[in-house]
């Protein structure tokens, strides 16, 4: 709580999804110091017009209210440094400084999360597919996350949601409003279940158009993989999609029974560029066991079963071998970061979320340090950011 109110102030006065709060959180250790140097004045950050009128104008008295406001509608807030934050949405580019929210939000942080999206006018077979593969995948151990829209969105929520098991519903709006209309009569059944309803946006605030691309970051930043169940050429799903590649994340599609069909035109630009093809919940489930822990699946007879990963992962990383450090000892040049790497891919191919997780190192760290060893012939990528030695 202690930190909620600086973190709040922080997002009062940069604004909701602003890349220059995290600019300046770069020259300060906590939000509580950034709020004292920036009100004293003593900081070097060149900061506009609108951003000096903000630190005047508002105070930590006015973010205690609005925090007492939301207490009082149920709504809760949680700040980037808080234990319930979803520790998966902190990897991405320009996190949310604080999110707003009603239910469980620290199922995310429980169970592994898939996001689901697609048309707002989606075929009655894309809406049979989301509500199927939304069931399956809850009772395989996932949380499904969407955005809350009608069509292919709350079909996959209510698989989960039908079979009791919890959802995610990334809002482009304030949680206390009643959008879509048409989906309000849900809200209960899913907070019943476990479900969280989440949004960057405070109490209030109306689903403006330019809303719904910040809160799509927050859809694909929660989640290892993103599953497009039917976009045209145009579609919002498509924009989740691209965000979830440049978040490192995984994308899923369903093939199209139709090639020709103009609105699965998304899906097809997508599976010709490397997305995974999905016939059946079984394909996300048996990708993930490759690579990540083990998630329980339920048989056909009930019973609730753990698959054993493909191969299993060691605790300790190895030593080299005696021939693989000949070998290293040819390549002197070779980075502390990037002998970790060679090592950790000797135990077999690795997806890159694993040896962040391994190494502690960012994502966006790796990326650079595996494309130079790609470039010197030491290592190959495989699609689904898979990498393996050469």
């Amino acid at each position: 709580m202690n930190n909620l109110k600086y973190w709040l102030w922080l997002y009062e006065v940069f604004g909701v999804a602003s890349e220059r709060l995290w600019s300046a959180m770069h020259c300060f250790d906590e939000p509580s110091v950034a709020y004292w140097e920036l009100c004293r004045g003593t900081h070097n950050l060149k900061l506009n017009h609108q951003e000096l009128e903000n630190i005047k104008s508002i105070s930590l008295e006015q973010c205690m209210k609005l925090i007492d406001e939301c207490n009082s509608m149920g709504i809760k807030i949680t700040g980037f440094s808080s234990r319930e934050y979803p520790q998966y949405l902190k990897n991405i580019y320009n996190p949310p400084a604080v999110l707003f929210y009603k239910g469980d939000i620290e199922c995310l942080n429980r169970m592994p999360c898939i996001t689901m999206v697609g048309s707002r006018s989606s075929s009655s077979q894309s809406i049979m597919i989301a509500e199927r593969l939304g069931k399956e995948l809850a009772e395989a151990g996932f949380v499904i996350a969407s955005g809350f829209a009608v069509g292919s969105d709350i079909s996959s929520q209510l698989g989960a949601v039908r079979a009791g098991f919890p959802t995610v519903c990334v809002m482009g709006c304030g949680i206390d409003v009643n959008y879509p209309k048409e989906n309000f009569c849900f809200r209960d059944d899913i907070l019943k279940n476990g479900g969280v309803f989440i949004s960057e946006f405070p109490p209030g605030t109306p689903p403006n158009s330019y809303n719904f691309p910040k809160r799509n970051r927050i859809l694909s930043g929660i989640s290892r993989a993103t599953v497009v169940i039917e976009a045209g050429e145009s579609s919002g799903a498509l924009v989740t999609a691209r965000l979830a590649v440049e978040q490192n994340r995984d994308v899923f599609c369903i093939p199209p029974a139709n090639i020709y069909d103009r609105r699965y035109a998304g899906n097809i630009k997508y599976l010709r560029d490397g997305a995974i093809a999905v016939y059946g919940y079984e394909d996300i489930i048996s990708y993930f066991n490759m690579f990540f822990e083990q998630f329980p699946v339920i048989e056909s007879d009930g019973e609730e079963q753990n698959i054993q990963e493909a191969s299993a992962e060691p605790d300790e990383i190895p030593e080299l071998s005696e021939s693989a450090e000949e070998k290293d000892s040819d390549l002197p040049e070779l980075s502390d970061i990037q002998r970790e790497i060679i090592r950790i891919l000797m135990q077999g191919k690795t997806h890159i979320d694993v040896i962040s997780e391994k190494l502690g190192y960012d994502v966006s760290e790796l990326v650079i340090e595996m494309t130079n060893l790609e470039f010197d012939g030491i290592i190959q990528s495989f699609p689904g950011k898979i990498y393996g030695l050469k």
